[in-house]
């Protein structure tokens, strides 16, 4: 096993006993691999050999495959549901698997838990299709993995179902881009993601749709260290939330296109999801002849600071929209150097100029690596005016927290530190652990600690109780009573949020986020303590709120209620030749009658959008019916996916899947 390979920081994986035993570390996340079989591919397969079938029958819970040096032919295989399994380059080994004639729409398939794919190149030779599909249950890391020829759909598709899980893509590449005319992209996360998708140090090229599309996830998404290069639709697609740090973007030539228009976005920043999106450190220079912004806002709530920008078109520089701040912002070019005033530093003459060359990243000082716990937490680091330390130990589950404390903080540099799921706010620090430990130095005393999840809380090396650590002004209650039919609600307040200890609390279906609260009711009760006052409440279904035991109208606070999906039929006409005819039937409706527009799309099984239509609606009732035909697909199967979305935003969404 190549153990300078497993020794990487950030998603690296770290040897603890045995070969056959390893530690994945994402971040702050920690999965363990119990490989408690180790598999030599030379056993069983030379060089030059198909092993695909091979593959398939040495796949296995537990079990860790080890790739020799070589080329091996290599078709389309499906692992189906494996935990703790994984497929690793030898030490020194840089394996290529070849393939040796068409692929199906995914090369290698996994929806298990717990898997590792690490040191690969897959040369399509000329057969475009072959996804490398990760919609997984629980975590997984994709390590050192290459895409060699032009694709078609999505080089890698990414997706963790479990909210706790952490998928990592690293130092992956796919650079000879989409075939023309075809839809390709470099990575997809799609709606079914619930967990973490972390996108590091990855470099794609000439994608027609997308090259980072993560728009769709409903999980929280990073992308970090990356370089990307003459992409089509957008060079990174993301959603709230989502962080976008140190990635280079370069448009110095026209894009390759699917069949449709060409939008060279730099960074695309879509108005979905809850939460909020960070640019950091980005450069984006865009000297090609498409007119499209090099960071584009289109709406939510986040910042962009620190980055650089070069427009040589007449689509602004940086396009703002939402609540949106910035700062920190250098834009130069012949072109347009629009932004936002309070957001940039400088513009036109004397400015920083972007980078065009891949970002570099030392991994064992960058804020993403994975930091080592200590023997003690009295460690005090920091200046001297900060003599007091605290530590929370993570557990087996993930665990966050947020404290207050009346003088300085700082990260313990003396001690384990903190990492990217961490930040320091003033006096404020937010974070997640999970097995490790987060460490801080800090005057002063605690005056406010929430903790949701098990971890070990320690202050100057002694364990304490969190909720002895000061006592937050909650003086409000906020209660959601379910009916005979199960509700779901999200609402947000401008204070402290936590679980009403003395009511009925929450439960497993429930969560708290900072100020927001998710949930679902189904004839009981879920209840609050908040300060503050309650700016936003969407509710779906049949549930009385109350506030301070006062009865309310849900829809007085923020945005409403989403619309609801009232009917949706998808059949395929069942015609005799090759193409697929799809007929959607739809009813949607909103309470709050502010309808805006429904959106149907009709996707593959390597996850490419092939066909979509928007209808603009309005009202409180809509209905309609969309048809679609996709030409030469014999016994393919689609995902027909719905999207109802009112004039504040709030979607519902519904799927269907069909064959021709």
């Amino acid at each position: 096993m190549n153990r300078r390979r497993l020794l990487k920081a950030v998603g690296g994986i770290a040897a603890v006993s045995s070969v056959s035993h390893l530690t994945a570390r994402s971040a702050s996340a920690t999965e363990t691999y119990d490989f408690s079989t180790t598999v030599d591919l030379a056993d069983h397969a030379d060089p030059g050999d198909r092993i695909d079938s091979v593959l398939s029958d040495l796949a296995g819970n537990n079990t860790l495959i080890e790739v020799p040096d070589g080329t091996y032919q290599c078709g389309s295989v499906d692992f189906g549901s494996v935990e703790n399994f994984g497929i690793a380059a030898k030490d020194g080994a840089t394996p290529t698997f070849v393939a040796p004639d068409s692929l199906g729409g995914r090369w290698f398939n996994f929806d298990g838990r717990n898997v590792l794919l690490d040191g690969i190149t897959f040369d399509h030779n000329g057969h475009p299709r072959g996804t490398i599909n990760l919609h997984m249950t629980g975590p997984f890391v994709c390590r050192d993995v290459h895409h060699v020829g032009e694709v078609m759909a999505s080089a890698f598709r990414l997706a963790c179902t479990d909210s706790d899980a952490t998928g990592l893509l690293q130092d992956c590449t796919a650079v000879d881009g989409a075939v023309q005319g075809e839809r390709g992209r470099g990575a997809f996360v799609p709606s079914g993601n619930s967990g973490e998708v972390v996108i590091d140090g990855c470099h794609f090229e000439n994608m027609t749709d997308n090259c980072i599309y993560c728009s769709p996830s409903n999980g929280p998404v990073r992308v970090l260290n990356c370089f990307f290069k003459n992409n089509n639709i957008s060079n990174v697609r993301v959603s709230m939330p989502a962080t976008v740090r140190n990635v280079v973007v370069v448009n110095d030539s026209l894009a390759r296109t699917h069949g449709g228009g060409r939008n060279q976005r730099g960074i695309w920043l879509r108005d979905r999801g809850s939460g909020s999106v960070t640019v950091e450190n980005c450069d984006v220079t865009h000297t090609s002849d498409d007119d499209s912004h090099p960071i584009l806002v289109e709406g939510g709530d986040g910042d962009v600071t620190e980055c650089r920008v070069r427009n040589d078109t007449y689509a602004a520089a940086v396009n703002p929209g939402g609540t949106y701040s910035g700062s920190g912002i250098h834009v130069s070019g012949g072109g347009d150097l629009s932004a936002p005033s309070e957001w940039v530093a400088c513009s036109a003459d004397g400015c920083d100029e972007p980078r065009t060359t891949a970002p570099e990243v030392d991994r064992t000082t960058d804020e993403q690596t994975t930091t080592t716990e200590t023997d003690s937490g009295n460690e005090t680091g920091g200046s001297t005016d900060l003599p007091n330390v605290v530590t929370v130990r993570g557990a087996s589950e993930p665990a966050e927290y947020q404290f207050t404390v009346s003088g300085g903080l700082e990260p313990n540099t003396d001690g384990a530190g903190i990492n990217s799921y961490d930040t320091i706010d003033g006096s404020t620090a937010t974070g997640r652990v999970w097995s490790g430990e987060d460490s801080y130095v800090f005057g002063g005393e605690i005056t406010d600690f929430s903790l949701s999840g098990a971890a070990t809380v320690l202050v100057n090396g002694e364990e304490v109780d969190p909720a002895d650590l000061g006592a937050p002004d909650l003086p409000n209650v906020v209660s959601i009573r379910g009916a005979s039919e199960p509700a779901e609600y999200q609402f947000t307040v401008s204070g402290g949020l936590e679980p009403n200890t003395d009511g009925a609390g929450i439960n497993d279906y429930d969560t708290i986020d900072g100020s927001t609260a998710t949930g679902r009711v189904w004839g009981g009760e879920d209840s609050y303590v908040f300060g503050g006052e309650i700016t936003d409440f969407s509710l779906n279904g049949a549930a009385t709120v109350l506030v301070n035991g006062e009865e309310v109208d849900p829809s007085q606070f923020g945005a409403g209620s989403p619309p609801s999906v009232d009917r949706y039929d998808v059949v395929e006409a069942g015609s005799k030749n090759d193409d697929a005819n799809i007929i959607a039937t739809w009813a949607v409706s909103d309470e709050d009658g502010d309808l805006s527009t429904v959106t149907v799309d009709v996707l593959d099984d390597g996850g490419t959008v092939v066909d979509s239509k928007t209808t603009t609606v309005s009202g409180d009732a809509e209905y309609s019916v969309d048809y679609f035909a996709i030409p030469d697909v014999p016994d393919q199967t689609f995902d027909v996916q719905l999207t109802a979305v009112d004039a504040e935003g709030n979607e519902t969404s519904a799927s269907a899947t069909v064959q021709e």
